[in-house]
This record gives C-alpha cells, structure tokens and sequence, in this order.
C-alpha cells in the first residue's frame, strides 16, 4: 500500500520506463498518432495496459502547447452563479460533452484584473473558442480586444455583438412582451400597465415600437400614463424603489389598471411591495407578469408569473456555435456570424399571479 499522501504525476517517462520502450513509441501510441497504426498489435497493447496500471493520465495542457490546439472551449461568464447563467453553463456542457469537448469554466468580474486573470487562463490551455455570457456589451470589451487580437472564436450569449462580428444568441424581448400581452388580453385586460427595462443604444426604443404595433393588433391600446421606465444599469434596491413609486403615482392619479407586466424582476418586486402596502392583492385585484428578458434575470418572488426563453436550449444552442467555429478555423476557413433569438418557452410559463381582472375591484 502507498503511504505517500502526496499525489505523483505519471510522466511518458515513466511508462516508457516500466514497458521497456523508447519515449517516442510511447509518445505515438498513447496520444494516437497516425504512426502508431505502423506499429505492432502486441507494442501498442503493452504500452496502454503498462499505462493504465501506472495510473498514466495525457497532460492536456502540454499537449495543448505542442499543437496550439485544444479539444477545449471555455464559458465564461461575469456572475457565474447566477441562476438562469447555471441553466445555460449546463446546457452548453452538456453540448461539449457530448462531443467529447472538456469546458473550461471561467468566472469573472467587471474588475480589470479579474478580467486579465480569467483571460490568461483559458490562453494557458489554448481553448479553441470562448462561450461568453454577458447581458451588456460594454462588459465585453475586454475580452473581445484580447481575443481579436489572437482572432478566436466568441459566441456571445445575453447580448447583441454581430457588429463586432462576433455570433450571438439573445432573447426575444418583443415576442416575449407580445406573449404576455396576449395571455392577459384573452383573459379580459384592457388597462395594461408597464414597467420597461432599458439600457444604453437605440435597439431597446424599436423593440417597444415594435411591442406596441404587436399591443394594437390585438386591440390593445397601451396609455402612456401607465408607462414606467427603468434604467438597466440601476442597483437592484434602486429598481425596487422604482417599482413601488410607480404604484404609488398610479393610484395618486386615479388611473385604473388591472394588471402589470414589468420586463425588471427586481421593479416587480417593488410592485408586489407596494399593492401589499395598499391591500391590494396579486393577482386578486392586480395580476403581475415578470419579463425575463435578460439571462441575469431571475425573480426575487417564487410566487410571480415569468416568461422566459429556455436557457438550457441557450447554451446548448452557443456551444454548438462555438464547436462549428473551431471547425472552421482548423479548416482555414472564416467562421459565419449569425445571430439567434429566443422565444420565449411557454412549457416553463407559470401563471400563479395572473388571473381574469376582478368585476369587482379595479385597482385605482
């Protein structure tokens, strides 16, 4: 029995050493290379079974320098513990897997440093593409200044990058609002109210447009009065408060709604705060729908109805892209740049604080 606590790294070394063959041979054997079809039946089984008896293990990072190539992709994410990240690191391992992909897990912080620490990481392992999850694109400056410069492949996941012709997979924030708007519509909501997260560039103004020309086809007109606008960038206490002073202007003005789609779960959350204060019940005298429309969303009230996409199918979908990029980069061949929407996955929709609006009571 080994006493030795210590842990022993097996070298080709030793199992050249142990089989009796050159280090060459063994090289060619144990790390395949077409030479080693050249040699002897019983060669090549002497020197696997001396290898697993030895407990002999291929140091991927030393074969990864040899070749400038890896069978790594890394996923890298600025809050990997978040939920709904969780959800789509798993998808996207499982992808990876599946192929027989090892991904290299990266966790990383808006700090600088953290940054470049995260970098040199997956550049030390040689990783072949990077799986990226982050919902703001100035958050990816980083890391697409280091990666255009040694040209590797990112698949953005959370936000829009095609203009830095990087492939990205979003979420459909207007069909996602539209599928919201029509479940209350059937139900008979007529006075809508909305609270609308928005972050810097102009794509955040079409898609509501585009949610209000969606809102009128099915007869629903949407009064600007009962329109809140949230920054994005705002602490999730500052959101919260946003949420409740809504409410609270609202029924200062008399203005009657019935139910509220808020596409900011911690605003929902000030919503939920301030009906209560009022004795207003969810979904009672007020139905409230939470719009996940980023992959850093998740609600801070289990009890609230949320529409959101499928994020497993997200990052099974972003890892696929990424395995097809390093395919074309082996073949010298320039890797397409697409960019995918997803709809929201109407198997997950929860309507626990939604219901037909009361004839009794209109929240006013």
């Amino acid at each position: 029995m080994n006493h030795n606590s210590g842990y022993r790294h097996i070298r080709l070394a030793d199992v050249a050493k142990a089989s009796g063959y050159s280090l060459s041979t063994v090289s060619v054997v144990l790390n395949n290379a077409p030479l080693s079809r050249k040699l002897a039946l019983s060669t090549r089984e002497r020197v696997r079974a001396t290898a697993q008896q030895l407990g002999y293990h291929p140091d991927c990072r030393a074969r990864a320098l040899r070749s400038r190539q890896s069978d790594t992709i890394a996923v890298m994410a600025f809050g990997l513990l978040n939920p709904m990240c969780i959800s789509i690191v798993g998808g996207a391992m499982e992808e990876l897997q599946k192929v027989g992909y090892m991904p290299l897990l990266v966790n990383i912080e808006s700090q600088r440093e953290s940054l470049k620490k995260g970098l040199n990481l997956l550049l030390e392992w040689r990783a072949g593409a990077i799986v990226l999850l982050t919902d703001f694109p100035d958050r990816a400056q980083g890391v697409l200044a280091e990666t255009e410069r040694i040209e590797l492949p990112v698949v953005a996941v959370g936000c829009d990058l095609t203009r830095r012709k990087t492939s990205s997979i979003v979420v459909d924030r207007t069909t996602s609002g539209a599928v919201s708007i029509q479940h209350l519509s059937r139900l008979g909501h007529t006075d809508v109210a909305f609270i609308l997260s928005e972050g810097p560039g102009s794509e955040w103004e079409a898609e509501w447009q585009e949610l209000l020309c969606r809102a009128a086809a099915i007869g629903l007109n949407i009064d600007p009065d009962l329109v809140r606008r949230v920054c994005i960038l705002q602490a999730p206490e500052r959101r919260c408060e946003e949420g409740r002073t809504f409410v609270h202007e609202m029924l200062k003005k008399r203005k009657a709604f019935t139910a509220i789609v808020s596409f900011d779960d911690w605003a929902a959350a000030g919503v939920t705060s301030e009906l209560t204060h009022r004795s207003l019940r969810v979904p009672e005298d007020c139905s409230l729908i939470v719009v996940a429309h980023l992959i850093s969303s998740f609600s801070t009230s289990p009890g609230l109805s949320v529409v959101r996409p499928c994020y497993h199918e997200m990052g099974k979908q972003a890892a696929k892209l990424a395995i097809s990029a390093v395919t074309d980069r082996r073949q010298g061949q320039d890797a397409s740049v697409c960019l995918r929407r997803h709809a929201p996955d109407l198997n997950v929709l929860s309507t626990r604080s939604v219901a037909r609006p009361s004839a009794r009571v209109s929240v006013r």
